[in-house]
Formats: C-alpha cells, structure tokens, sequence
C-alpha cells in the first residue's frame, strides 16, 4: 500500500540520513554497518515507486551509494537481525511450502482488511466485543507491513506479498472486565476455524517480537496462539518460555513440551505447524518447522480436551510481569487435507509416543469447510473465556 507512505516512513528515513556517511564508509564495527545498510535497503524499497519529490530526491541520494531497489543484503549481513529505526528484520527468502498440496485452505486472516474484522472476537482491555465493530486501538490494531520491514515481502505457498499485519501490545494491568490474565487477543468460532476430534490441520504464521520483548518472560506464562477448549487451559497452545523460545505447550492436557526455535526480538520468524486432533494421546500429534526448516519432529499427544477447539491469537500473559510487551503477527493461513487426499495421517507410528498399539483410525474430515472462510461473528458483546484460562 502507498497511501500515506512518507508519513510511516519519517522516522526511517531521519535515521537512514543520519547514518548514510557511516554506510557509505563503515568503521570497524560490522554489525553498525549492517544495521544502516538494511534500514536504508529497506527505505529504498518503499520509496521506488512513489512519485514525490520528497522521495525522488532520497531516492537519488541513497541510490548514488550503491544502494538500489530489490539488492539482497550485503554479506555477512544476513543474520544479524538488525532492523534499524523500527524497521523490523526481514526472514529469510522463503523456500518451497512444508504444506501438501492436496490440501485446502479453511481459514485465513491476511488483515488486507484494514481492521481485525476476519476474526471473530477481539479481548483486550479496551474492549471484549465482535471485531467487526472494533476499530482497533492501542491494543490491537492493524498496520502497513512497511513499518515492520514486512511489505512486499512474500509468505506462503502462494507466494503472496504482504501488505499489512496485526499488531498486539499487553501491558502491566492490561486485563479485560472478564477477568483472567492480561491480554489482547482475537478469537475465531466460525465452522471453517473450528477443530474436532479426528481433524487434521496445517498453520502457517509470521511472528516478530519487539526488539525490547521481555526475554525471558517474567510471568507464569505468555501464550501466543492457542487451541482452545470451553473453559480451562488449552489443550494446545505456542508459549514463549522463560528460557526465551517459542514452545509448542499447552496445559489443558498432559505433554511433553517441544521447542521450535528461540524468540528472536526485531526479526519476522515464518512458522508451519501440522496437528491431528485428538483426545486420544496415541491419535493426535503436532511436528513444526521454522523458516521452513523442520524443529519438531512429529510426536504423538493429545491435542483436545473437549468436543472441539477454536482459534486464538495475540497475547495472553500472567498478571506478573512488569513490562510491556509489543508482538507483530502475519495470518494465520489454516489448510485441511482435501477431499480424498491422504497428505499427513494419524500419529500412528511415525510418531514419537509414549503409547503403543494404537491403530491408526480413518479421518472424517465431513465437517469442513471446503472454502476460504474469515468471517461469522460470535454475536456482538459475546462474552467467552469467563473463567480464568491456567
């Protein structure tokens, strides 16, 4: 998107111009180096285009140092993870999807809306109402990807390139009327986001912590994304730890906890989960992979704690922690195996388990949707996760 673009990128482009001698002749500290080189790479590439003088003029300047639209990053540039001036580090070039090909997409949140309004249900202190009539706010909110080092960047089997992200910030005391933990969440209840006992699931999301994230987490818990039962802990859930990674947990049930990969504060991280659901902990499983490299290998667990699960993501933390956290999120986009195809299975033996002879059991996936749906309000002032979630 170029509507209003000069004004989100301001403050980008003061300390770009502020940095351009040090990028032109770097001193002896190379991460400096590459910390102006990628906000000025970044600068470059949302300025091409955009017919101002204002930006025609930054444009030539930065240009005239080497430094011209789509450049990949300078060597030994790749993995610092800078993001200058509230930037946002940019992930890796994507590889080929981990998602089968016989599979569908059910459920996506792209926010290319402008507002939260795909999900269903917003929690945040400000408000615990239909998104659909939230407009967003200092919790939750959606914002261009430029501001995050995220447009025009592509995510997903498609390809598609970013245009805008949720942006989710909890503070201390940030805890909704209903009571529970400090959040700022969405929820999705509609059909096509809805898990039952013998669904299969593939989740592809894009997370970047703040630069100042609070890692380790102080609090009891930090919950990212969960699956969640009626009331309780959730069966399953992505959890930052207090050893700073991002864990696949969830205390609704007995498990083992995995971890994907650390929390990396200023950077976009691209993540694939794939999960069977099931009460059953020789039936259901979950395997993850980051920036499409395999961390989890698929172990079998149980993934339901009643008859079904419904989506969540944001933030959602222990009323103990004394700092501010800001989490940036991109989708998610949830596909479920087609109709006759037999991508995934059951987490019969490929999975690591503590069970044995289990069978595997056919999958009656006849309550999916077959098509793309990221809408269905709960209902305007729909109250839900009333008792406290741990």
């Amino acid at each position: 998107m170029r509507v209003g673009l000069l004004t989100a990128t301001a403050a980008a482009a003061l300390s770009v111009t502020a940095g351009l001698t040090h990028a032109a002749h770097p001193g002896p500290d190379p991460t400096a180096s590459c910390s102006w080189r990628g906000s000025a790479q970044r600068l470059v590439d949302s300025l091409t285009g955009v017919t101002d003088a204002r930006a025609e003029s930054l444009l030539s300047a930065l240009t005239q140092l080497g430094i011209r639209p789509g450049d990949p990053s300078p060597d030994g540039c790749q993995s610092t993870g800078s993001t200058g001036n509230g930037g946002g580090g940019r992930s890796p070039e994507p590889g080929p999807s981990v998602v089968p090909p016989d599979t569908t997409v059910v459920f996506e949140a792209d926010y290319e809306t402008g507002d939260l309004s795909e999900w269903d249900t917003c929690q945040n202190r400000e408000v615990n109402d239909s998104c659909s009539s939230y407009r967003g706010g200092d919790s939750a909110s959606v914002v261009s990807g430029d501001v995050v080092g995220r447009l025009g960047q592509q995510i997903g089997r498609a390809g598609e390139q970013v245009g805008r992200v949720a942006r989710f910030v909890v503070g201390p005391g940030d805890v909704p009327d209903f009571g529970g933990g400090e959040r700022s969440e969405v929820a999705a209840h509609s059909e096509a986001a809805l898990t039952r006992e013998g669904d299969e699931r593939w989740y592809e999301f894009s997370l970047r912590f703040g630069e100042d994230f609070p890692n380790p987490v102080e609090g009891d818990w930090f919950i990212v994304m969960q699956w969640h039962s009626g009331s309780g802990s959730p069966p399953l859930a992505i959890e930052i730890s207090p050893e700073g990674t991002v864990d696949i947990a969830g205390d609704g049930v007995d498990h083992e906890r995995k971890t994907i990969g650390p929390v990396r504060p200023g950077e976009w991280v691209d993540y694939t989960l794939h999960a069977g659901f099931s009460q059953d902990p020789a039936q259901g499983f979950v395997e993850a992979w980051e920036n499409g490299v395999q961390t989890v290998e698929r172990y079998a667990r149980a993934t339901m704690s009643s008859d079904e699960n419904y989506l969540k993501m944001g933030i959602y933390r222990g009323n103990a922690d004394s700092s501010t956290a800001e989490v940036w999120i991109d989708g998610p986009r949830v596909s479920a195996p087609s109709a006759g195809s037999s991508s995934g299975g059951s987490a019969s033996s490929e999975a690591t388990s503590d069970s044995s002879g289990s069978d595997d059991s056919s999958r009656d996936d006849s309550s999916r949707s077959s098509s793309t749906a990221t809408s269905g309000a709960a209902g305007s002032g729909t109250e839900i996760d009333r008792t406290q979630e741990r």
